[in-house]
């Protein structure tokens, strides 16, 4: 599926706005249920969403929901200071 850049001031059709913008978005929802919930009749492979209770972020793959799996560590160098290493794995 392509991108498109839109201008001002045009119209979008209904199938711009499946194609161009809710399939290729990370939807946001507080946790797994209220995700359940939004898509239970949308549901579809590729689907991306961030889970903001977990910090998780998760694709479905057609059948169950899957975490990309982010992971961050902190290490304490000082009483004010840390460092902070963020690092994605792949599941």
């Amino acid at each position: 599926m392509a991108y498109k850049a839109f201008t001002l001031g045009e119209t979008l059709e209904a199938s711009e706005v499946n194609d161009y913008l809710m399939e290729q978005t990370v939807m946001v929802f507080a946790d797994s249920s209220a995700r359940s919930t939004a898509l239970a009749a949308v549901l579809a492979e590729g689907m991306v969403s961030y889970l903001t209770g977990t910090d998780s972020l998760e694709y479905y793959n057609g059948s169950s929901w899957v975490a990309v799996a982010t992971a961050a560590s902190v290490s304490a160098i000082s009483d004010r200071n840390a460092v902070v290493r963020l690092y994605m794995e792949v599941m």
